[in-house]
């Protein structure tokens, strides 16, 4: 909101890049007294009251920029705590709930008003995620929650009732060809999910037309984009972070 970036790494903290450029860091070396406790990050999101939340491996923590100081949310042996300390991925819905994936842990959400955590876990049911590891989380115009998971491919969870809708089945529209799914992002004109695997490339979901469709690393001639880290939307652009580099995708228009 005061057009800084936040940038996280593995083992070295957090990185904040101000407007002139300055950077300002943050590990366990540098503000340990401060409350930062882990110097692996893996997602990092700004609340509507510019609170700066972020996922490590070792706890979800919340920077105040006014006080200067961190606090940090784990797993501990009582209700309303996290239920895995690893978290990977973070969003903030439109009505102000805070959703936190984790590894292993499911999917666990909360006002970001309160401290207290609910979650959702895997289970043979009809209701439950089908894989603990949550790699990515977006949500689409309508308010539903998309879910993907790095072993059980893709979840949709509809927050007005609880309940989830697996894409597991053999047959359309549930069916993903492979179920390692590593990140998301959501075309709201389009109503179109598009899907970064990890070996398998790129895939879209319809959301209208209940269908997925294979896009591209799927063949020899486009390996190099087969394990997609995280997808970036830029009106019709896609750029890409894989092993072999970042690619631009132009989308059909």
């Amino acid at each position: 909101s005061d057009g800084c970036v936040w940038v996280g790494s593995r083992q070295k903290g957090l990185y904040k890049i101000t407007p002139d450029l300055n950077i300002h860091e943050y590990s366990t070396t540098t503000a340990g007294k401060l409350g930062f406790g882990c110097d692996d990050v893996r997602s990092v999101i700004e609340d509507k009251n510019g609170n700066i939340w972020f996922g490590t491996f070792n706890g979800l923590y919340r920077f105040n920029k006014v006080s200067g100081l961190f606090e940090s949310f784990k797993r501990e042996e009582k209700d309303g705590t996290l239920s895995n300390s690893s978290v990977y991925s973070l969003l903030i819905d439109k009505s102000g709930i805070l959703w936190i994936g984790t590894y292993y842990g499911g999917v666990n959400y909360a006002d970001i008003r309160r401290n207290t955590f609910s979650f959702y876990s895997t289970s043979n049911q009809n209701n439950g995620l089908s894989h603990p590891v949550v790699s990515n989380i977006k949500e689409d115009k309508n308010g539903n929650i998309w879910i993907c998971t790095e072993g059980g491919g893709l979840n949709m969870l509809n927050p007005k009732n609880g309940k989830i809708n697996q894409f597991l089945s053999d047959n359309p529209p549930y069916y993903l060809p492979y179920p390692n799914l590593k990140c998301m992002d959501y075309d709201p004109e389009k109503d179109l999910i598009y899907i970064g695997t990890a070996s398998m490339g790129l895939f879209s979901y319809d959301i209208q037309k209940k269908a997925f469709n294979a896009i591209t690393g799927q063949d020899d001639n486009s390996r190099s984009m087969s394990f997609i880290n995280s997808i970036v939307r830029k009106n019709d652009s896609l750029f890409l972070s894989t092993r072999g580099g970042v690619y631009l995708y132009m989308q059909d228009t």
